[in-house]
């Protein structure tokens, strides 16, 4: 699995909404205020930043867990 694809499957436990096609180029101000528009109701009160770092972790562990599979 490659890392944008697991960055997508993480953030989907974190957003309503997919994350947009163009998300790694965006820049980081619209890019926080998407997440802030679309965070998933439990995590209303955290800010861009804690949510992201929340899919950045889940994005690792799925990289890892896939790798653990592949051997």
């Amino acid at each position: 699995m490659n890392i944008k694809k697991a960055y997508e499957i993480a953030a989907g436990n974190y957003l309503t909404k997919d994350l947009p096609k163009d998300w790694e180029e965006m820049e980081e101000e619209e890019f926080n205020r998407f997440i802030e528009d679309n965070k998933w109701e439990p995590f209303a009160n955290w800010d861009a930043h804690q949510v992201w770092e929340s899919i950045d972790t889940l994005a690792n562990e799925i990289i890892e867990a896939t790798k653990e599979t592949d051997k």
